[in-house]
C-alpha cells in the first residue's frame, strides 16, 4: 500500500493522509476495512470505473468489498467541512455513493483520478481540488465545532478532556455536547472512545511491543480486547488475518 502523510502548512489542519490499495495476487474482489475513526474517508476506484465511496466519522465498523484498487483520502473534520458537501450527520456511521451528495466537481475529480497513472499525480489532482474547495470560508460554528472535536481526539487519553476544553473556551459542556449531536449526531464522550480505539489500532498494525494498548488508556490486554470486539464484533487477531492481504 502506497502512504503519504499530508506535510503541507496550508492542508495540514484539514487532510490527515493519502494512501493507495496495491494490487493482491489475482483477486479480483478487495475488502477493505472500515474500523471506528475519528476522520472522513473518501474512496476512489482507479482501476475499474465504479462509483467513489465516502465515510463518515464511524463508530461502527464494517468490511466492504469493490472490484477495484482504491485511492483514498482521509480528512479531519475541518476538511470535511471545507467540502460542502453534506451535513455531517447525513454521512456519519455511513458509507454512501460520494456521487449521491456530492456535485459536478467531485465526478469530475473522480474521472480524472481513474485516468492519473501515478499516486504523485493522484494526489495533485485532489489538491488542486481541495485549494478551490478552500476559497470559501467556513461558518464560526463550523469552525468552533472542528476546534472542540480536534481536541478531544488529540487529548483523548485525559480525564475530563470535554469539561477542560469547555473551562478554556468559556463554554458548558452541555453546549459542546448540543453542538456534536445536531451537527455530528455523535456524542463527544463517543469521540473519545473512537479516538482511543483508532490509536490503539494503529499500534496494532505496527507490530509494537504487546503492552502498546496501556499507552491507550486501556488498563490490560483483555480490556483492550473487550473494547476491540464492542467496535468490531471481532478479535484484532481476526480482523488482521482479514486484513492481511491489503496492508502486506
Amino acid at each position: 500500500m502506497n502512504y503519504r502523510k499530508e506535510d503541507d502548512p496550508e492542508r495540514i489542519k484539514h487532510i490527515d493522509c493519502y494512501w493507495e490499495s496495491h494490487d493482491m495476487a489475482n483477486k479480483t474482489l478487495y475488502v477493505y476495512p472500515s474500523l471506528p475513526e475519528p476522520y472522513i474517508n473518501l474512496y476512489f476506484p482507479i482501476s475499474s470505473k465504479v462509483n467513489p465511496l465516502i465515510k463518515g466519522i464511524s463508530s461502527n465498523a464494517d468490511f466492504f468489498k469493490m472490484k477495484s484498487k482504491l485511492f483514498g483520502v482521509r480528512l479531519f473534520l475541518r476538511g470535511y467541512y471545507q467540502l460542502q458537501i453534506a451535513p455531517c450527520s447525513e454521512i456519519n456511521n455511513n458509507i454512501l455513493n460520494l456521487n449521491d451528495i456530492s456535485g459536478s466537481e467531485e465526478i469530475e475529480l473522480s474521472e480524472n483520478l481513474l485516468k492519473a497513472d501515478s499516486f504523485k499525480k493522484r494526489i495533485l489532482l485532489f489538491q488542486n481540488y481541495f485549494k478551490l474547495k478552500c476559497e470559501q470560508a467556513l461558518s464560526t460554528k463550523q469552525n468552533n465545532i472542528a476546534d472542540a472535536f480536534q481536541f478531544l481526539v488529540k487529548n483523548y487519553k485525559n480525564t475530563g478532556v470535554i469539561q477542560h476544553y469547555a473551562k478554556e473556551n468559556k463554554l458548558s459542556p452541555r453546549t459542546i455536547t448540543r453542538w456534536f449531536s445536531s451537527d455530528l449526531g455523535i456524542s463527544p464522550k463517543k469521540v473519545v472512545r473512537i479516538s482511543q480505539f483508532h490509536k490503539a489500532l494503529e499500534g496494532l498494525h505496527s507490530e509494537k511491543e504487546s503492552g502498546f494498548y496501556f499507552d491507550c488508556g486501556y488498563y490490560d490486554q483483555s480490556h483492550f480486547i473487550r473494547e476491540f470486539k464492542k467496535f468490531t464484533g471481532i478479535s484484532p487477531k481476526k480482523y488482521l488475518s482479514i486484513v492481511s492481504d491489503l496492508y502486506n
